[in-house]
């Protein structure tokens, strides 16, 4: 079934499916644990999150190092901005 923004079909689709959230993020220390809460706390339960760090020179990384969950995943790389931290980031390796 195609759905279409604005449709008035609800949307359906397979409660077996795995969604991935992809998160970018740049010097996110003060946001990201509760951005991650967030995303956890949907109804929704067949997600992973991976997060890309992209350059963050604050406590990002260490925060996400004692963040312990099978679905978050994160990955790193240079700095280069948030397009490329959402767009170019190496996220092939995971499921979803």
């Amino acid at each position: 079934m195609k759905m279409m923004v604005g449709s008035a079909q609800p949307n359906r689709f397979d409660q077996a499916s795995l969604v991935t959230v992809v998160i970018p993020a740049y010097n996110g220390a003060r946001w990201i644990e509760d951005c991650i809460r967030s995303v956890f706390a949907q109804t929704y339960g067949t997600l992973q999150i991976i997060v890309v760090d992209d350059g963050s020179t604050d406590d990002t990384l260490l925060l996400l190092h004692r963040l312990q969950d099978a679905r978050l995943r994160f990955v790193t790389q240079s700095n280069r901005g948030v397009a490329a931290a959402r767009n170019d980031a190496d996220i092939s390796r995971f499921r979803g």
